[in-house]
């Protein structure tokens, strides 16, 4: 039986690595917006037409992780 993951955690929008990569196009570099030291900022557009910044880390490490969820709570 397949999980589906939900929709919202904690009030925040939750998407799938695959509806990540279809927004992004594949994570293409023509929607590249912003390269810096923890990651990468791609513009995507959702399913339902809204239009997105995207963020993939970086692997290596957790401070990457501290400063993504530093810059997240500055939204919410």
């Amino acid at each position: 039986m397949g999980h589906k993951p939900p929709g919202k955690y904690k009030g925040v929008q939750v998407f799938t690595y695959k509806e990540l990569e279809i927004a992004t196009n594949k994570f293409s570099e023509a929607n590249v917006t912003l390269n810096e030291g923890y990651g990468v900022v791609y513009r995507g557009t959702l399913s339902d037409g809204t239009v997105a910044a995207i963020k993939m880390l970086h692997r290596a490490g957790k401070q990457g992780e501290r400063a993504f969820r530093i810059e997240a709570s500055d939204f919410f």
